[in-house]
Order: structure tokens, then sequence, then C-alpha cells
């Protein structure tokens, strides 16, 4: 789905604590779409870029794509490298995660 709904061979985001956000401007203009399997994304109705991820409703995920300036974080792994284009390598050193996987989350 990522690489679809980026366009892209892969789209990156920061995880959090859903209690550790808040919009500063445009929340208005915050559109968000939910799955039956509780999880979602929130996209702007303007130009429909995709801003986060939710699951159950709360904002867990930013994308860093959509961050001015330096988010003063780093990759820390790569996760659903399992369903990875094909034509992409990856040739860091960073872990490696077929799905998504608690082990792949920085803990907070």
């Amino acid at each position: 789905m990522c690489r679809r709904q980026h366009g892209a061979a892969f789209s990156t985001y920061a995880d959090f604590e859903p209690g550790n956000f808040i919009w500063t401007t445009g929340e208005h203009l915050v559109k968000v779409y939910e799955t039956l399997s509780s999880g979602g994304w929130c996209f702007c109705s303007e130009c429909g870029s995709t801003l986060a991820g939710t699951d159950n409703g709360q904002i867990t995920t930013i994308t860093l794509g959509t961050v001015e300036g330096d988010p003063g974080i780093k990759p820390e792994s790569h996760i659903f490298v399992g369903s990875k284009a094909q034509w992409h390598d990856i040739f860091d050193e960073l872990p490696q995660f077929e799905e998504r996987s608690t082990d792949s989350i920085q803990d907070n």
C-alpha cells in the first residue's frame, strides 16, 4: 500500500505515542481514511498529500516527507521488507523486518 499511496519505492514515517502529537496549523484541512482493521491515514483535503497514520482513530505516525526542516531523528530500521519493490535494493546495515513487528518500533 505505501508504494501506491506515496508513488515511491517506500515511505518514511516516525512513530510516537498518540498523546504526543498536535497539529500546529491547518487541522481543518486534514481528512482521515479509516480501514476496517482500525488503521488509517490522514491526508490534506487540498493537495491530497498523506500526512500521518492512525490506529483506532488516534494519530500514531507522521510522514517525514511532509515535515519542514530537520526532524532531528534518523531511520532505525526497515519494515515491510517482505513486500518491498523488487527493483529497490537496501544497502545499509539497519535491521530489516518482513512486516511490522514490535522490535521495529522504538521504545519511547
